[in-house]
């Protein structure tokens, strides 16, 4: 999966976790789950290097 990928499917998954807290059916273990695994995705990806052409 591309650095660019893994970023999207990241968004998406917080953008989902934010209207669950916000229609209130998100309980405390599912979203610490969440999180959790959110943590996990961003300590594999690789660091940001930046274009400069």
């Amino acid at each position: 999966m591309s650095p660019d990928e893994l970023k999207a499917e990241i968004e998406a998954e917080i953008r989902e976790l934010i209207k669950e807290l916000q229609d209130g059916t998100l309980d405390r273990k599912t979203l610490e789950a969440a999180l959790k695994k959110l943590q996990e995705q961003l300590e594999d990806m690789p660091p940001y290097k930046a274009s400069l052409d």
